[in-house]
């Protein structure tokens, strides 16, 4: 689950930190919840860790499932390794896929964290993609929900206008291990409008396994 978790901050909720923003609040200018412009950037904060990451838009695309998602490269201090995170913008919705591969699993989970057209209350549900460990494959659910809208938002130093503030949960079918349905996530996230995710906050468990991640958007830069 830990893994899962750390694909979704790195990949979406960028970690946060700094004090200085590049592109004021007050000068937004895009359009849309998410810039994707070449050499955008947004560092984040792990209040578990203190470590910080950071997020930039490549200018490049991929196909995945049919699909054009916009590539970012994330990096961190504690890492020489570059790993890409894909993002959909389409019909109003936006989608972080987080494919993943190591020794023992394999899958990619579709964090589809936002519809920025959608009515306080209103409420979405994905099949998510899943995981495949084991010779079984676990499917993944993510049932969102906008909580905010139209807010303010203080992050660290920054203030940010026109906040959505959306939930998520997510679900794994462990039906065919026999342990039926499992919830591992909520995920509240804050999207302010022409800058991107200005903060999540997780809250991460399943099988006696507990444990809440804070990120901060603390420096980014708008092209």
């Amino acid at each position: 689950m830990r893994k899962l978790s750390g694909l979704l901050l790195a990949a979406t909720f960028f970690a946060i930190g700094c004090t200085k923003t590049s592109t004021p609040a007050t000068e937004q200018t895009n359009n849309d919840y998410q810039p994707n412009t070449v050499g955008s950037y947004w560092k984040f904060k792990d209040s578990t860790t203190g470590a910080f990451s950071t997020m930039t838009s490549t200018g490049k695309m991929k196909v995945l499932d049919g699909k054009n998602y916009y590539i970012f490269n994330s990096t961190s201090p504690s890492s020489s390794t570059v790993s890409e995170s894909y993002l959909l913008k389409a019909n109003n919705f936006y989608d972080f896929n987080g494919l993943f591969s190591t020794g023992s699993s394999s899958g990619g989970i579709i964090f589809r964290y936002l519809n920025d057209t959608l009515k306080v209350g209103s409420s979405w549900t994905l099949n998510a993609g899943g995981i495949t460990s084991s010779g079984y494959t676990i499917p993944a659910v993510i049932k969102g929900k906008i909580i905010e809208r139209g807010i303010t938002k203080k992050v660290g130093a920054n203030t940010f206008s026109n906040v959505i503030h959306s939930r998520m949960n997510m679900q794994y079918d462990y039906t065919s291990v026999g342990l039926g349905v499992q919830e591992v996530g909520v995920y509240d996230i804050y999207v302010a409008k022409g800058i991107g995710i200005i903060k999540s906050q997780s809250k991460v468990g399943g099988f006696g396994s507990n444990y809440s991640v804070t990120s901060d958007l603390v420096e980014y830069s708008i092209k």
